[in-house]
């Protein structure tokens, strides 16, 4: 159903409707479709919808329309006697605000109750904009507001093998919260129309936050007091005591302090065990060397402190023989 049949009620009703549309608040809608709502008679290829799209920026009053049809728009047809002539059809497309669900139908129904209900009609809950582009004149473009009398404005086309694009930015299109287009397509034989409602973007979700990796606890530290060089004679048992202190940031896993024999030295004993060694804490061992009739003038016993996890420690215990 064109617009340019609007019930008079309702175009009497467009006046006020200008006072209603400084306060709406401005966004950009969207929509598009690929289903044929209605055909009549026997449409010509150039009169038959395939596509549909539209986009309308309130705050500025722009609008970009693009309809699809089965071929490229021509200049003139064949008529019933094999003559060409020029082509009487054309594209009809109508935005419009209505407080209904968006489809010739229902906008049928709803123009023709406020006809006959005229008290019914809420002007701040409709409005209607038409546009027409002939197919025979490309000269003939004609962008409506409607209202009394109706405001024509300027509209821009391009035309790109079956895809024709309207594109309009003027005042009267301002902040009149178009929510519906209705599109129509053909003459003579036949036509066809689409609609499709206008809505929003839909709104993209922030992205949840990846979560971190937990930061894996930083491991146990041994570390072996430094030990002063002994001196001994041969056969003579020396006790020897060293501490082993914990210097990282979480406590160890029961471990063991192991030494070292060289040859000609004997060590009791030469491997004891470490308990559980909370973070800065320490542990005090002790063990007895001794130095046989074979040992060199100088031995250096190798002490190792290791856990599970841990970071293990070294230290060295000189001893020296004595005359």
């Amino acid at each position: 159903m064109s617009l340019r049949h609007i019930p008079a009620v309702l175009i009497a009703a467009f006046t006020s409707l200008l006072v209603f549309a400084s306060a709406a608040t401005a966004e950009t809608v969207a929509g598009e479709t690929t289903t044929v709502e209605s055909t009549t008679g026997i449409p010509s290829p150039e009169g038959t919808l395939v596509k549909a799209s539209a986009s309308y920026e309130s705050a500025k009053g722009s609008v970009i329309v693009a309809v699809t049809t089965g071929a490229e728009p021509q200049l003139e047809v064949l008529n019933e006697e094999g003559h060409l002539e020029r082509n009487s059809g054309g594209i009809d497309f109508d935005l419009v605000k209505m407080p209904v669900a968006c489809s010739g139908a229902s906008y049928k129904e709803f123009a023709e109750r406020v006809a006959h209900e005229p008290s019914s009609f809420d002007p701040s809950t409709f409005s209607a904009a038409a546009f027409f582009s002939s197919y025979g004149d490309p000269t003939y473009l004609l962008g409506q507001m409607r209202g009394p009398p109706p405001v024509e404005f300027a509209v821009a086309k391009t035309v790109v093998g079956p895809t024709t694009t309207f594109s309009a930015e003027t005042h009267p299109l301002v902040n009149q919260g178009f929510n519906c287009v209705l599109v129509m397509a053909g003459a003579g034989m036949g036509l066809t129309t689409m609609s499709f409602p206008l809505a929003p973007p839909p709104t993209t979700p922030e992205p949840a936050p990846t979560p971190r990796a937990p930061t894996a606890p930083a491991p146990p530290i041994l570390s072996i007091t430094t030990l002063k060089p002994f001196k001994l004679k041969v056969d003579k048992w020396k006790k020897v005591k060293v501490k082993v202190t914990n210097t990282g940031a979480t406590a160890t896993t029961p471990g063991a302090l192991q030494v070292k024999v060289r040859a000609g030295v004997r060590v009791k004993p030469a491997r004891q065990q470490l308990p559980i060694l909370p973070a800065g804490g320490s542990f005090a061992l002790s063990f007895r060397v001794e130095l046989t009739k074979t040992a060199k003038k100088k031995s250096t016993l190798s002490l190792t402190a290791s856990a599970p996890g841990a970071s293990g420690a070294t230290g060295s215990l000189a001893l020296k023989l004595k005359q």
